[in-house]
């Protein structure tokens, strides 16, 4: 039998500190669902709209004073935790907090729900819904107030950081955002411009095809089930849109010897284009691969190998320019999946400067990119750090008295 340490006891869910209790939800507060709000109603008022997934609107009524703890109900969001903002409009689908029974910190209670995960309580038939009678048998380790509070307290510190980490990313966006624009189509310290097919640009500049840029040829092989979490570097057309911004050094996906032999092999600066997708506004979207390990590609995507005038890094910001959107969604062909090929590819209008001004554009926006990368990992490495916390201060495991 294994030893309970001191000051904690075993109960009927599992070893909790001494001076904890365990509880039902239905003793500490009693639920209700919110009042029916059509999409029509919600308008732009002074009062937020909180359904199942948060806030969604504005509204120009309110239905309380204080705020209030959230439970989306039903749907893709059922079981999903909010606080509300004073004054809010809580619609039908979701359950708010109707009456404390027992005295608690709501956000200990907040953070007590998340890591309940209560979708798991609720019924799965068409979609899952969950009710105040589906949440009130659940049992939970209740500390005393003053517990609560210092847990309160650590996991909203920790949840500032992540906000403040994400208000950084989305400024460099920002700034990135910006400087592309200007840019892709003024270039650096020009004075005289013209006007050209595809917009005003440079004096200097020329207007070149993608087929004047480099070699070509087409991805193959690699299907899901080929895909291995360690091996041989790979990227499948899919990844492009999920997994990658600009730029890839080291894959998410890897496979096996056999499946490299029937796959396309891409070296350091190579591009590879998306050749399908589900939007006509997001095909097309390309990567720089610059990682220094062997990498295949797999199918439906196009593989460019640039050529000497063209730098690879400055050519993949201006793939993602409005420029080419604008030329890629009139080259997209089909209508539930966009498909876009080699040859459509090929007769994309590029702006191009001196190799040295591509050269010296392409790094401000790698060194833009560099620093978002950083902030995300860094946010990451949060989310993983908050999660670890809740296990620990919400099981009791580690004490803050």
């Amino acid at each position: 039998m294994e030893m309970i340490r001191e000051g904690y006891k075993e109960t009927e869910i599992g070893v909790i500190p001494e001076d904890w209790e365990v509880k039902m939800l239905g003793e500490i507060f009693k639920v209700s669902s919110g009042n029916s709000l059509s999409q029509k109603n919600i308008v732009i008022g002074d009062y937020p709209v909180y359904g199942g997934n948060g806030i969604n609107g504005y509204h120009n009524q309110f239905e309380f004073k204080s705020s209030q703890l959230v439970i989306g109900r039903v749907g893709a969001y059922c079981g999903c935790i909010h606080m509300t903002q004073p004054k809010s409009w809580i619609t039908d689908n979701a359950l708010y907090v109707k009456e404390k029974k027992e005295k608690y910190v709501d956000e200990f209670m907040f953070y007590k729900l998340t890591h309940l995960n209560l979708n798991k309580f609720a019924n799965h038939n068409a979609q899952p819904v969950i009710s105040g009678e589906k949440i009130y048998p659940i049992l939970i380790a209740f500390p005393p107030l003053p517990e609560q509070q210092r847990i309160a307290d650590i996991l909203s510190t920790t949840d500032a950081h992540i906000d403040k980490l994400d208000k950084i990313i989305d400024d460099y966006q920002l700034l990135k955002k910006g400087m592309m624009k200007k840019l892709l189509t003024e270039g650096i310290g020009h004075t005289e411009f013209k006007e050209t097919e595809i917009g005003r640009i440079p004096k200097e500049w020329d207007i070149l095809t993608v087929s004047k840029l480099g070699t070509f040829k087409k991805g193959k092989g690699i299907s899901k089930s080929e895909v291995k979490s360690y091996g041989i570097q790979c990227i499948r057309y899919g990844e492009i849109y999920t997994s990658y911004d600009h730029f890839v050094r080291e894959t998410t996906s890897f496979i096996n010897e056999e499946s490299a032999k029937l796959s396309e092999l891409i070296r350091n600066g190579d591009i590879v284009f998306a050749g399908s997708g589900e939007t006509v506004e997001d095909i097309g979207k390309a990567v720089t691969y610059l990682g220094d390990k062997p990498c295949y590609v797999g199918g439906d995507t196009i593989i460019m190998h640039p050529n000497d005038t063209i730098d690879s890094m400055f050519l993949t910001y201006y793939l993602s320019s409005t420029q080419v959107k604008k030329q890629m969604k009139k080259l997209g062909q089909g209508s539930s999946i966009i498909h876009i090929y080699l040859e459509g590819i090929k007769k994309i209008l590029i702006a191009v400067p001196s190799i040295d001004e591509q050269c010296l554009i392409g790094s401000l926006f790698e060194t833009i990119d560099n620093r978002i990368h950083l902030f995300k990992e860094s946010k990451q490495e949060f989310i993983q750090l908050k999660k670890s916390l809740m296990e620990k201060l919400l099981t009791g495991r580690i004490r803050v008295v």
